[in-house]
């Protein structure tokens, strides 16, 4: 195990240790972490495919549970069209500018989290149309360039009133054909190679290790307490990737 990759290896395991815990975090920890270690164009073909395996699992598991009317008619379309507009930036942005958009999304996303656990204030119970439709767009122009779109379209979804199963199996296929589609535009342009692959392996102990850690503190920890804390570590790095070059 190479030492220079210990960072990689912690950070990956948090990431998956909150997705089991409460379904936010996925691999956007590890990158708002890692980006201090590795650029963010080495790690998510090295990331990306590990996410395969738990939602391949999750999916196999609660795909009986999918709004199929929801996700082929509303969520597919605009997620995948967003995701090539996405792997399209992805391609041609500069490492120094993808690592600046990347710094704000974090900052975004986690200090609206903080705000939502800290003051529980209400929000609006539904997102009309045209606004749905543009967030579902920038999840997958997000997820295909980051492959953290989820708390976009999470943020969505979770104004349509679904029960708990309908909301969670109907996003585990999106991700895992978003990032089928990722995986394979990561091969054909030569970024996924032996290299990548050997370490994706390296850290599947790290994934199952994160997915059997957070199903035990789901039964035993807080929820509020966990994830302003996480909230708090992805808020204090999103301000150092603004500062640190």
């Amino acid at each position: 195990m190479e030492m220079s990759y210990l960072p990689l290896i912690l950070f990956t395991a948090l990431s998956f240790t909150s997705l089991a815990f409460s379904g936010f975090g996925g691999i956007i920890i590890a990158i708002a972490l890692g980006v201090f270690f590795y650029p963010i164009k080495t790690m998510l073909p090295i990331l990306v495919p590990l996410t395969l395996l738990a939602n391949s699992y999750l999916f196999i598991r609660y795909h009986r549970f999918i709004d199929k009317k929801l996700l082929f008619k509303t969520i597919f379309p605009l997620m995948i069209l967003g995701l090539l507009t996405g792997i399209y930036l992805f391609d041609t942005m500069h490492g120094d500018h993808l690592k600046r958009i990347f710094a704000l999304i974090v900052i975004l996303i986690s200090s609206k989290e903080l705000y939502r656990n800290i003051h529980q204030r209400p929000e609006p119970a539904s997102l009309s149309k045209p606004r749905s439709f543009i967030y579902i767009f920038g999840a997958g122009v997000v997820q295909g360039i980051f492959s953290s779109g989820g708390p976009l379209l999470v943020y969505v979804i979770s104004k349509m009133n679904l029960t708990k199963a309908v909301f969670r199996s109907t996003l585990i296929p999106v991700w895992l054909v978003s990032n089928t589609i990722l995986t394979t535009s990561y091969i054909f342009t030569d970024r996924i190679d032996y290299s990548t692959v050997r370490l994706s392996l390296m850290l599947i102990p790290s994934v199952i290790i994160g997915l059997g850690l957070g199903s035990f503190l789901h039964q035993r920890i807080n929820e509020k307490g966990f994830k302003t804390a996480i909230n708090i570590l992805l808020l204090l790095s999103g301000c150092l990737m603004l500062v640190v070059k």
